[in-house]
Order: C-alpha cells, then structure tokens, then sequence
C-alpha cells in the first residue's frame, strides 16, 4: 500500500509539473519518458518539439553537454518558439557520431561506419575535436589538366556568362597526364577533385578513368569546363595512396570504412564522423522562430555542385519561405559545409561566432535582413569559393562584423538598398580572383566606416569592389590596407568615393573600367606608386560587347567625372598617374613625395607629415590617435 501511495505521489508530481511548466528542458542525460521540467528533462531535442506542439510550450532549453545526430525541422507548427542554451551552460549540437573504438592494422586506425553504403557524403572528421586532412594528391602544389576551353566571358551587361555555352562533355571531362593518375588510378571510385577557376572552385567526384583516351570522367558537370581561362590546375582528394602523412584520413565509400594515420604520439580518443547535411532545417512557411546561445557542429555535406561563391554547398541550418526568424549568440565550428543559408523576409542574425567551416558562413536571400556583430573567421577549408556572407537580398544591414581568412570575398552580395558599416575585412580572396573584401552587384548601397586589410603577400586583391551594372552607391569613410586595388568599379553607374584613406606598400591601383559618373572626392591615396585606369582601358571594347538596351547607359564610360580635394602621397611625383579627367575636376587634390621609410611601414607613421595629418583633419573621417594606434594593431 505503501509502495502504491508513492508511486501516485510521484504520478501527480509529474503531472502538476507538467501542467505548471512554460518551458521545456533538454539534456543529454535526461529521459524522453520525463515531463521536461528543468528537473526532469528530456533527452532529444526531438521530443522536445513534438511536446512543445501538443502542449503549445513555446520555449526549449538546452542544458549543458553534448548532443550528437541531431537534426531538427522546423515547422509551422513551431511558431513563436524560442530554443535556447540554459543561462551561460554549453550546449553542442552534433550533426555527427562519435566513434571511440577503433581497429588497427598496417599502422592505420580503421572505422567501420554503421549508416547505410552511400548514404551521406563527408569530407572531414575530427579527431579528438580537431580538423584533420583527408588523403590529397599530389601530397603539395597541382596537377595540371590538359583541357583547352578558349572561351571568352561575357560580361554581365550584355548578358553575362561565356560567349558559347559548354557542353556537358567539357563540363565533366578532365584530360590528364599519364604520370598523374598513375599514382591513384587503382582507387577511381574514391577519388573526389577539384579545380580552381577565376572566381569560383569546381568540385566533384570520378565516376571513372579513360585510360585510352586519358580522359577522367567526373560523376556531374563542374560549374566551369576544365582550361577555361587558363585554369587548369587541379587536386585528387580521399585515395589510399594519398595517405601519405599522419593525421590524414580516407574514406572507402564501398567498404564503407575510414582509414586515419596517427599522428606522431597520438593518442586517438574519439572520431566523429559528419552523417547531417542540416543541423537545423527551417521548412517552409516557418516564422517568428528564435535560436539562441548555443553551438552546432560537424554537419556533413552531400558531394555537390558548390555554385557561385559556395552557395550550393549544404549549410548547417538552412531555410526557405521564412518569415521573421532570429539566430542570436550561436556558435558554428568546424562543419564540413557552409554555416547558415536562409531565404525570406524579416531575418536577424546577430552575435554569431562562426569558425573553420568547409564552405563559406553566412548565405541570405530576401528582404529586411540584418547581420550585426558576427565573428567569421577561417571559411573555405575544403571548398575555396567560399565566402564571409553572400546572397542576394533587398534592405539589408550589415554592421559591426569582422571577417577574417575568406579564399574567395569577405562580403559578396547583390543587394538593393543596403548599408554596410563598421565591419573588419581581413585577409578576404586568399585563394581566387575577381571579387574583393567588399563586392558585389550593388544599388542604392552605402560603404561606410569599415576597416579593410589585405594580405600582405604582394598578392593584388580588391577593396570595394562595386562590379556590372551598379549604380546610385557609395564609399564612405573606410580605411583599406594594402589590397593592391583598393578600389574597383566596372561597367557601373553614379559611384562616389569619398573621405577614405587608401595605403599600399607596393603600387597601389584604382579601376574604373567601363564606368560613368564616378566621383573619388575628398580621399587620401598612399603608395609607392599610384596609378588610375579608366575607361579608357574598355573604350574599344565597349561597342562589341553587344549590350542589352538598358544596359548601355550603365556602360558608357565617361570614368571619373570628380577628382577633388583628394591627397596622394608617393615616393615621387612621377610615381602618380592621375585619372584622364578636366582641370577643372581635379580641383583642390594634391601631390606629395613622402619619406621611403614611412611607405614600408604604415598608418600611424604617416603621422610624421604634416601634409598627412593636414589631409586626415580635412577628410571627415574623425580619426584620433587612439584610433590609428587601433587600425595599427589591425593591420599587423
């Protein structure tokens, strides 16, 4: 009777908890069976959903620890919710599994994998929570293609892409030397490659090898054919005999197991294996749904078409049709695709920190977004046409978000009224070409109070870059460092520059092919070597490039209609090349030799000359000694 009257006891103490509660709570040691009280939590954040819909519970906690295979969908149904990190606890959401015990043979750890053959494509792990290498031929450097595309582009006024669109045989076949593919062609249906091209990377695996007429068949067509524009160096990645290092790893699809070297002294103590593509899927039609205050990781990616900028490459939380959803203090590391992809209206992106992801951080499509203080840092570490953020989007806001180590662009966007302020840029287009820290088909766009830094590695990379068909935007009161070409306009319309300092330690260029109404006012130009390219470069190209009638007013290349009160700063006179432009616009804009030692070194040296400080008081841009002692910092 006793043991009775307990068990009723306990039975109402459930109940009354569930009835009382407003939110429910997760953990990794909780139970599915429980209430999900912060007592009695659940295990899955699964169930806690399902819960959550019944009981019109709008509110989800995550306690702290590890919580592995998730992969959460989002629905209508979910409308109003709020998932959240526990006060300041950690909470992980895996879109992985981990492996803790490991046969070995032959000086290699080997993972026999549990999901199905074929199921999910990955191409990273983590072994005792770091990035590791997969197998890479050749073991440095590229092989190099033998494909000849001698195609010319098409620039996007006159309808963009290639002149002759390539056939599915130029997109899908590699033609190879044979001393290359000796060293792996035993393992042809492992064998994934990929091939830089301008502006993008192409990736895909090998369906088979054509030894007759050395030809490498890849399983889908690249976005760009093998050779075009000269591209042609390519790498072989996941082959047994490219496991040639410790701390590289394979994956045999139809044994279906992984094969990792150790490491010199390692001691392996888990592995976990990507087996997601989303972390969190938003379907569509959700809303008003807010995440919070916790971290995903290891989402995996299905071998795919990476598209433009990386944009189709499988992000850890996705989402289309969406309105008014929130991402607020969340951590996504080490994924082996891209960070975030979402397409809607009325979307808030704030206090991300997103870090070493495969493919690029944040991918937005829509109207009123906003993207506020966000820390991205090392993306592309698999597939290098990715980016800091990218998209497409009307009335965005970007601002206070710093951007750091990017292959392709910091921020890549086609926006429509957009602002994009006090953000750092550092070290964007490490890896690919024609793109820049800031980029993108713009309108009605403002570039304000951002710091830009470049590489340093006398590699030319672009600041702002406002590319075809741009028009009414400006650049306000940024600072660019040693990038090359800080500025660069093409084939736009009513673009202003203005108060901004520009300094490079090696030959500084500003472009403005193609381009009319363009105002560079008030700037500061500091460089051993300054030289301005205009129209002049594209006035006999302008006439054949067959341009769409709306297009021709953005084309007409009347360059630099403004050249006022700017201040260049040179090693000499004859070093400055000043844009083919009136007397009268180039009123008030001086000349200046500075001091060799002051061009090695960088802003807060500048300081030395008074001409220098004269121009930073004149140029608005409210710079104090504190702050150049801050750039400074930037900039090492």
């Amino acid at each position: 009777m006793r043991k009775l009257n307990l068990a009723i006891f306990l039975f109402i103490l459930i109940c009354s908890d569930v009835i009382a509660q407003n939110a429910l709570y997760v953990s990794p040691n909780g139970n599915d069976h429980l209430s999900g009280s912060l007592l009695n939590p659940l295990q899955t954040i699964d169930s806690a959903l399902v819960i959550s819909r019944k009981q019109h519970i709008h509110t989800i906690y995550l306690r702290k620890g590890t919580y592995y295979n998730v992969n959460l969908k989002i629905t209508k149904a979910d409308s109003n919710l709020l998932i959240s990190g526990y006060k300041k606890e950690q909470a992980v959401l895996y879109g992985g599994m981990p492996f803790t015990s490991f046969e070995k043979k032959d000086g290699l750890l080997i993972i026999s994998l549990l999901q199905k053959k074929g199921a999910t494509d990955f191409q990273m792990i983590l072994v005792n929570g770091s990035w590791r290498q997969r197998s890479r031929l050749p073991r440095s450097g590229s092989y190099r293609c033998l494909n000849e595309f001698k195609v010319k582009m098409v620039p996007l006024a006159s309808g963009g892409g290639l002149e002759r669109k390539p056939t599915t045989e130029e997109l899908s076949q590699l033609k190879y030397m044979p001393a290359d593919i000796a060293q792996w062609k035993k393992d042809v249906k492992n064998a994934e490659i990929s091939l830089l091209n301008q502006w993008s990377e192409s990736y895909a695996g090998v369906d088979a090898v054509d030894t007759i007429a050395q030809v490498i068949k890849l399983n889908y067509p690249l976005i760009a054919p093998p050779g075009s524009l000269g591209h042609k160096e390519y790498v072989v990645w996941n082959t047994r005999e490219g496991l040639t290092q410790g701390g590289q790893w394979y994956w045999d699809k139809l044994l279906n197991k992984i094969f990792y070297r150790e490491l010199p002294g390692e001691t392996v103590q888990e592995i976990i294996v990507p087996t997601q593509r989303n972390i969190i899927t938003f379907e569509k039609g959700a809303e008003k749904v807010r995440l919070k205050g916790f971290s995903l990781c290891a989402a995996a990616n299905k071998l795919q078409n990476e598209n433009f900028a990386c944009s189709g490459i499988d992000p850890a939380i996705e989402g289309s049709q969406l309105r008014n959803i929130s991402l607020e203090e969340l951590s996504i590391l080490q994924t082996n695709g891209s960070a975030i992809r979402l397409q809607g209206n009325n979307i808030n992106v704030t206090g991300l920190h997103i870090r070493n992801c495969g493919g690029g951080g944040i991918y937005i499509n829509g109207k009123n977004i906003t993207i506020t203080n966000c820390v991205i840092d090392s993306m592309g570490k698999i597939f290098k046409g990715a980016t800091g953020i990218q998209g497409s989007a009307q009335k965005v806001l970007i601002t206070n978000c710093t951007i750091s180590n990017t292959p392709y662009s910091g921020i890549c966007l086609a926006i429509d009224s957009g602002v994009i302020r006090d953000c750092i840029i550092k070290h964007a287009m490490t890896d690919l070409l024609d793109g820049g820290a800031i980029y993108g088909n713009s309108h009605h766009t403002s570039v304000l109070h951002n710091y830009i830094v470049g590489n340093n590695d006398n590699r030319f990379t672009t600041g702002i870059y406002f590319d075809e068909l741009s028009n009414d935007c400006s650049a306000q009161n940024n600072i660019v460092v040693n990038t090359g070409v800080p500025i660069h306009i093409n084939i736009a319309n009513s673009i202003i520059y203005s108060n901004n300092i520009f300094v490079d330690k090696q030959t500084q260029t500003i472009n403005s092919g193609g381009s009319s109404a363009v105002l560079l006012d008030g700037n500061i130009f500091v460089a051993p070597k300054i030289q301005f390219n205009g129209p002049s470069v594209f006035d006999k190209q302008i006439d054949t490039l067959k341009l769409e009638p709306k297009n021709r007013k953005s084309a007409n290349p009347t360059g630099i209609t403004s050249f006022q009160n700017n201040c260049l700063f040179s090693m000499s006179a004859d070093n400055v090349k000043l844009p083919r432009t009136d007397k009268k616009a180039l009123s008030g804009t001086i000349v200046k030799n500075i001091n060799a030692k002051n061009m090695s070194a960088t802003i807060l040296n500048l300081l030395n000359d008074k001409e220098v400080i004269r121009c930073i008081n004149n140029s608005k841009l409210g710079l104090t000694s504190k702050k150049l002692e801050e750039i400074e910092l930037l900039i090492r």
